[in-house]
């Protein structure tokens, strides 16, 4: 339901459910009373092809909210699409963050392959104190700098 609204020589027209704040989201429209922007019922819907009970489900919305999600979006679907494709763009790779995260994080068989050192050795320091660790699983993680800092840059 359009509802138009006269504020001084300017016209705005509010589609129920949906809000625009320039000062929050970006400016972007989102459902009002709630932290959900219409991109995102949008990115779900169209892209990831969720259906609308399971956004319903996931985002604790109702019927009501996330259709006139939709509709906003097909009204302004070119707009709304040129914001998903720009944060997409701003977005690394998921390789880029594995690599990231690869390089700062390792392993005690990893330091040994890097470094001229056992895994024995590795576990060894860990156990006396002198390695940080931290057990994931059946695994010991180490950060990168704290086993450069003890046998340095490879």
């Amino acid at each position: 339901m359009n509802l138009p609204m006269q504020t001084g020589n300017e016209m705005l027209t509010m589609l129920e459910h949906i809000a625009i704040d320039p000062s929050r989201f970006d400016g972007k429209p989102y459902l009002e009373g709630r932290r959900i922007t219409v991109e995102q019922i949008a990115l779900h819907y169209a892209r990831f092809g969720w259906e609308v009970e399971r956004i319903t489900d996931a985002f604790q919305l109702t019927l009501g909210q996330v259709h006139a999600a939709l509709a906003y979006y097909y009204d302004h679907q070119s707009e709304i699409d040129t914001s998903m494709q720009t944060t997409d763009s701003d977005l690394p790779d998921v390789e880029s963050v594995l690599d990231g995260t690869l390089k700062i994080v390792m392993t005690p068989q990893e330091i040994a392959e890097e470094f001229p050192i056992t895994d024995q050795a590795v576990y060894q320091a860990i156990r006396r104190g002198k390695l940080r660790a931290r057990k994931s699983g059946a695994t010991w993680l180490i950060l990168r700098r704290d086993a450069e800092s003890l046998w340095g840059e490879k």
